[in-house]
């Protein structure tokens, strides 16, 4: 549970550099990122499967004990 924490204050950065990098992707060509939109739509899910773990309400161990959530 306390590696699982760890990992989701982790993926707090992760998300700033994304949403940083959108921007300035949005910046210089007036659209998103296709490829960031895919990554940051399995972070998000990552993120929720981690919340549902440490707070008891699944008892499936988030990445790495399973897959990387899909896009």
């Amino acid at each position: 549970m306390l590696l699982f924490w760890l990992v989701m204050q982790l993926t707090r950065l992760v998300v700033g550099v994304v949403v940083l990098s959108q921007v300035v992707f949005v910046l210089m060509t007036g659209s998103p990122n296709d490829n960031l939109l895919d990554f940051s739509r399995s972070l998000n899910r990552y993120i929720f499967q981690i919340l549902q773990f440490l707070t008891y309400h699944s008892e499936q161990k988030p990445f790495p004990f399973s897959d990387w959530p899909q896009a």
